[in-house]
Parts: C-alpha cells; sequence; structure tokens
C-alpha cells in the first residue's frame, strides 16, 4: 500500500514520489502501449465505455507476487474484484501454493498469474542514480529508458537526501 511503501521510504532516509510522479513514470513506461495505462478509480473505464458502448470492459488490478503472498490477496480475486498478479523471486511460489489451498482456478479468470519478473530493486535504482549514473540506458535493466531519463532530471535538481549509496 502506499502508506507501507512511504513508511519504508521513510525509515531509509529517502523521500517517496508523489502519487502524481508516480503516476507519470507509468504513463512513460506504457507511452507505447496504447491499451494499458494509469487508472484513477474509474474515470478511465467510463470514458471507454462511453467511447465504444457496445463492447464490455473488465477492469483488473495488478499487483506484484510479494504484495499478495504478503496478504494472501488470492482470497480477494472475485468475478467483480480480478487481479493479475506479476511473479517476483522468492514470491511466485508462495503465491502458486496459496492459489492451490484455497482452491481458486486460474481459468476462472478471477485471478490470474502473470510471469515472474526480474528482481527489479528500487533501492538499487536510487542508489545507481545518487552515485552520479547519468544515462538511462545503465539504469534500463531496472526502469523503462524514458523513466530513467526522468528520474535522473529529477534528483539532479531535487538533489538527495541521507540514503545509503548502493553500489
Amino acid at each position: 500500500s502506499d502508506g507501507h511503501v512511504q513508511m519504508k521510504m521513510k525509515q531509509k532516509g529517502d523521500h517517496p514520489l508523489r502519487a502524481m510522479e508516480r503516476g507519470h513514470c507509468i504513463k512513460l513506461a506504457t507511452r507505447t502501449h496504447d491499451w494499458l495505462g494509469l487508472s484513477v478509480r474509474t474515470r478511465g473505464q467510463e470514458e471507454m465505455v462511453r467511447q465504444w458502448p457496445n463492447l464490455q470492459f473488465v477492469k483488473f488490478s495488478l499487483n506484484g507476487a510479494d504484495d499478495v503472498a504478503r496478504y494472501q490477496k488470492w482470497g480477494q480475486a472475485t468475478r467483480t474484484h480480478r487481479l493479475i498478479t506479476m511473479g517476483r523471486p522468492g514470491n511466485t511460489e508462495k503465491v502458486m501454493a496459496g492459489m492451490k489451498k484455497a482452491k481458486i482456478n486460474p481459468d476462472d479468470g478471477f485471478f490470474i498469474m502473470g510471469p515472474e519478473l526480474p528482481d527489479i530493486s528500487s533501492t538499487r535504482l536510487r542508489g545507481l542514480l545518487q552515485n552520479g549514473r547519468s544515462s538511462a540506458e545503465e539504469l534500463g535493466d531496472l526502469v523503462d529508458v524514458a523513466v530513467g531519463r526522468w528520474c535522473i532530471q529529477k534528483w539532479r535538481k531535487e538533489g538527495w537526501s541521507d540514503i545509503v549509496k548502493v553500489s
């Protein structure tokens, strides 16, 4: 949750991105996929329904396997609250085991397990930026190149707090 992330960032001596900044990063990262993007409440879905009244839209929430495993969110998946979970190293298996134990059928389409993604560390990203990595391409293993450029500009302009350097 946002509160959890903010608390974790403050404990590390850093300031979290504001919701508007996170939304901007999502828009940058999804810019080549016009069907994918940030949905603020239901406004985006309402606009699509108006534009294409003969189509039926289904909303999914996206989570990482670490969050889903921690809060056993597979139990929240229903016809009206659908979830897509992206695998994370060390947590994908926990989610799969939890789904099996809870008798969640992935073919129902209420809880979809995506592929396991590489272990992407925001702490490592901040450390690289703080240590002067100025090429968005150097950050490409962690974030989209456009997001990397934005991060470089943001932290050059705003400076850094007391976060620990990560190499």
